[in-house]
This record gives structure tokens, C-alpha cells and sequence, in this order.
């Protein structure tokens, strides 16, 4: 298991939420916990299919999971940036945090809607994400600077949007990459991120995205999407890097930044296998059962 999860039941929400808690007390005072548990709540209702109206989350790459690690990921980074002296409030913060639990919640389909997967919102699942977010706010009495700021932050997460720096000096701007980065880090450092890009490349299909041949041909593109994402978060990495390796010293004594070194090692391993077997790489990649699953839904692998 790779460090970043190490000490955490990733699988287990309610295990993720209790570490966010104990490392959000090792902030700065006023982070308001309510708020956050309130739509860490909300957010496991909403995707298990027990929110009013909602369907259980029908994606399975943008699923639960994913929001619970990029939520993690967020709170290490705020508890790094707090352990090395950044200025920001703990109210900036607190939404930074929403934000980042409501970020996909564009992919989820109300009751009405059956008509295929929630995949079908790929392409305007950020704008989908701010509504429901603003909805979600406006109901829990948060304020209209609130709402403005939480639909920057989300929208700091569209990859077809520039980056969010983190020197711009504009606090949505600055949490806006911290998220951004969240959300890369929650996905490339997983341990089975290369089996689920097979899910990805599904998600995709059902967007009417053609960018792939095929499945196949997503895992060796995916060399140059490492490559994309290297340089979208370079005005931000010296920056992050500090942040989680400030948290990994200060929480679990570990030297280093577990996420870069996960994200680093898939990196290599898709390279390798590319290399070795560029027309069935799939035959390596036996993590959690996932490539039998996508089989069994989908069909042979190609």
C-alpha cells in the first residue's frame, strides 16, 4: 500500500472523515467542523443513493471513493500549509474543503434521470458541480461571497481551464489549485489508477469523447497526460510538495511526499509494461479485480 494511505482505510469513508478531523485540529482554530462534517454527510448520502431525489453514483471512476481521497488529500495539504506559516482563514479554508467534497457531484443523476450513467455529464460535470454546490450552500444559509468563492474553486479543477496558481495572492485562486492538485493526487497516486483508467475510458465513450480508439490506446496516451499534468501543476508543485511533506513529517514522521512517489511509481510501471507488451498491457495490470470487472460489464479489453 502506498504511504500516502498507509495509516487510512481509504475504503472506509467514515475512516477517512475521522483522520480529515484530527488532522483539521491540528490546524489553525476556527475551521468550523460543523460545516465541513454537515457536507461530508451530505456528500456520502448523496452518492450511496439516500439523498432525496438523487440516484446512488452510477460512475465508476469519478465515484466515492475519489471524492473521499481528494478530500483527504486537500486536508493534508491546508495542515502542511498551516505547519509552514501560509495566511490563509480558517472561514477560506472551511469552503476550500466543501469545494473539494462537491467538485464531481455534476456526475450524479436525480431519480427522473435513467437514461444511461452519470458519465454523460463528463463534459459539463464542472457546471453541473457549481449548481449543486450552490444549491447545497444557499440551503445551509452560507453567504453569496461564499457561493462565488466555492464556484471558483471547483472551477480551478476544469482541465480545460488554465491552472490556479498558488502565487497569485487571490485566496479562491490560491485554494483553487490546492484543490486542483487534491484532485490529480487523489486519482494518479492510487494504488489501482492504471486499472481504473479502463473504467475511464467507458466514461468517456458514454460522453460522446473521441479522443481514444480505444481502451488500450487511453493507457499508452496516458504517458502523455502525465506529461500534461506535470506541467498544469508546476506553478503550483514546489509549493504543494512543501505543504505534504511538512505533513507527512509532522503526522507520521515519513520523509518525503508519499503522493509524488505513488504517482511517480504508476508512472514507471505504465511505461514498463508499455514497453514490454504495448498490445495487451492490461495482462499486468490485476489490481482489486478491476480489469475481470470491466470485462464482465463491458467486454474484451482491446
Amino acid at each position: 500500500m502506498n504511504d500516502h494511505a498507509r495509516f487510512v482505510r481509504m475504503g472506509t469513508p467514515e475512516s477517512v472523515l475521522a483522520e480529515a478531523l484530527l488532522i483539521l485540529g491540528r490546524c489553525q482554530p476556527g475551521i468550523d467542523i460543523r460545516r465541513v462534517t454537515h457536507a461530508y454527510s451530505t456528500i456520502l448520502s448523496l452518492y450511496r443513493g439516500t439523498y432525496p431525489g438523487y440516484q446512488a453514483c452510477s460512475t465508476e471512476y469519478h465515484n466515492l471513493a475519489h471524492i473521499t481521497s481528494t478530500f483527504l488529500a486537500l486536508t493534508r495539504l491546508l495542515h502542511g500549509a498551516t505547519l509552514c506559516d501560509e495566511e490563509l482563514s480558517s472561514q477560506a479554508m472551511t469552503l476550500s474543503l466543501v469545494a473539494a467534497l462537491f467538485h464531481d457531484s455534476g456526475y450524479l443523476q436525480t431519480e427522473e434521470d435513467v437514461d444511461g450513467t452519470g458519465a454523460k455529464y463528463t463534459l459539463e460535470h464542472v457546471d453541473r458541480s457549481i449548481a449543486m454546490v450552490s444549491n447545497y450552500a444557499l440551503d445551509e444559509g452560507y453567504s453569496y461571497d461564499d457561493l462565488e468563492m466555492l464556484a471558483r474553486m471547483i472551477r480551478c479543477t476544469d482541465l480545460s481551464s488554465d491552472p490556479c496558481g498558488l502565487a497569485c495572492g487571490d485566496t479562491p485562486q490560491i485554494l483553487g489549485a490546492m484543490v486542483d492538485t487534491a484532485d490529480l493526487m487523489a486519482q494518479m497516486a492510487d494504488r489501482a489508477y492504471l486499472e481504473k483508467l479502463l473504467f475511464l475510458y467507458h466514461e468517456f465513450c458514454e460522453a460522446g469523447i473521441d479522443a481514444f480508439d480505444s481502451a488500450i490506446d487511453l493507457l499508452r496516451k496516458t504517458l502523455g497526460f502525465y506529461d500534461m499534468i506535470d506541467k498544469r501543476l508546476a506553478p503550483s508543485a514546489e509549493v504543494t510538495d512543501r505543504f505534504l511533506r511538512a505533513h507527512f513529517a509532522e503526522r507520521w514522521q515519513i520523509e518525503g511526499n508519499p503522493y509524488r512517489e505513488a504517482m511517480d511509481n504508476q508512472r514507471s510501471y505504465l511505461t514498463k509494461i508499455l514497453e514490454k507488451d504495448s498490445a495487451m498491457p492490461q495482462k499486468h495490470l490485476r489490481r482489486e479485480g478491476i480489469i475481470d470487472e470491466v470485462e464482465r460489464r463491458f467486454g474484451e479489453i482491446n
